[in-house]
């Protein structure tokens, strides 16, 4: 999509390589994915499974085959975007490592080309699982919220005060 950018619309660009690490299984494995993906991976009654794949239109940043990324229709910010993979994943605990791994990637290379274009000084990577965390909408997305020099400021909490028995307690719960 931008020439000098490494975010890219993979479809204008088939002979390159891609910016993402291969499948493993190769080649037939990503067939079958993609495949499965067509069958499996889309949830008919997702607004953001329309919007990722084209049904409903978006002010969109940046598409290939796994991933569009657009303006937030209720930004926090000038250029406050979501990252919306195609398949259907309700959060963070049904998402594939791999997945993963792609999405903060492309976080990344739009976080990159957002300070480059909007001046932005920040940039908060916000990624919310249940409703408890404040999740509206059960599809896997992750908000890109451009941080300027204004003093706003919404990713905020009150610092608890643990204690060290408290804290060892919470450790061994959760690794023991």
């Amino acid at each position: 999509m931008w020439e000098d950018s490494p975010v890219t619309d993979a479809r204008a660009e088939t002979e390159r390589e891609p910016d993402f690490p291969p499948v493993k299984g190769g080649v037939n494995a990503i067939a079958v994915r993609a495949a499965e993906s067509e069958v499996n991976m889309r949830d008919e009654r997702c607004i953001f499974c329309k919007i990722a794949n084209g049904e409903i239109p978006s002010n969109t940043l940046y598409e290939d085959e796994k991933y569009r990324v657009i303006l937030d229709l209720g930004p926090a910010t000038k250029g406050h975007a979501l990252i919306l993979p195609k398949d259907h994943y309700e959060n963070l605990y049904e998402l594939p490592d791999e997945n993963g791994a792609e999405v903060l990637r492309l976080a990344k290379q739009m976080a990159v080309r957002m300070k480059e274009k909007l001046g932005c000084t920040g940039m908060n990577l916000v990624q919310n699982n249940g409703e408890s965390a404040g999740q509206t909408v059960h599809h896997f997305h992750m908000h890109l919220i451009p941080r300027y020099d204004d003093g706003s400021r919404i990713v905020t909490w009150t610092p608890g005060e643990p204690s060290a028995e408290e804290l060892a307690q919470i450790r061994d719960t959760i690794c023991g």
